[in-house]
């Protein structure tokens, strides 16, 4: 009856620890953490900065796309205006 579920929840945390891996109890002051080796979560604000920024970078490429798509639907608008326009001209110099 020794294996509780503590028990075993203590056997899989240390089968994830390597040696030489930095403990909590280490005094951190005097050991050099290379910060690559370790495995650990990101501050949440971090995470939603991120998140932001992505959204954001989203939000840019959208607008910069309608603005494109603005701008080739007015000249179609113009170009069919023009060729409009030049064939009612033509139509009135031709006539008479």
């Amino acid at each position: 009856m020794d294996d509780t579920r503590v028990n075993r929840y203590k056997e899989y945390r240390q089968s994830f620890i390597k040696e030489g891996s930095i403990s909590v109890e280490d005094d951190s002051s005097t050991t050099i953490v290379d910060i690559s080796s370790t495995t650990s979560t990101l501050p949440m604000g971090q995470v939603i900065s991120a998140v932001q920024e992505e959204e954001d970078k989203k939000n840019r490429e959208q607008i910069v796309k309608r603005n494109r798509t603005i701008g080739i639907v007015i000249k179609i608008a113009v170009a069919v205006l023009l060729v409009a326009g030049l064939i009612v001209l033509g139509i009135f110099a031709w006539r008479r």
